[in-house]
């Protein structure tokens, strides 16, 4: 737990400090393919100087993908990971997407109930090819659903 307060941005752009701060947080750990593509939208959370967390969005043949949502150990069960889905899904709105999807494995229940909380489903579609054994969800962004979203940011 930490008592400073912690900042959240979208990357607008690619700085040498970005970069930096981004392969420090994904040094040794899992990093999903799709995240480097450079028609990727990134967020971060910062605590001071430190990246604490980071997500992306893309878009890929006409879709809206969440890509790789990760927070460090120490500062997870602070809400970092719903305010990132949560500025990935304004983003998506705001650029007039329809539905969002998001990829992950049954195992990763922190993850999944993030997300379901925002209204994704377990589909069978799959809208990239590219990316084998993964289960997809999809969140429709229909007007009652914007409006759950819109609750839940309260």
């Amino acid at each position: 737990m930490t008592s400073g307060k912690i900042k959240f941005l979208q990357i607008t752009k690619k700085t040498k400090k970005w970069e930096r701060d981004f392969n420090n947080f994904y040094k040794g750990c899992f990093l999903p393919p799709h995240i480097k593509d450079s028609d990727a939208v990134y967020f971060a959370a910062y605590f001071g100087n430190i990246m604490v967390g980071h997500s992306a969005i893309r878009k890929s043949n006409e879709k809206w993908i969440l890509e790789g949502l990760r927070v460090i150990p120490q500062f997870r069960e602070m809400g970092i990971g719903k305010k990132l889905t949560e500025m990935r899904i304004s983003y998506a709105i705001s650029q007039k997407a329809e539905n969002i999807w998001y990829m992950d494995i049954d195992k990763n229940l922190v993850s999944l109930c993030c997300h379901m909380k925002f209204g994704f489903i377990k589909t069978k579609e799959k809208p990239d090819s590219k990316i084998k054994d993964a289960i997809w969800y999809k969140l429709d962004l229909t007007p009652q659903n914007i409006e759950k979203i819109k609750r839940l940011s309260i």
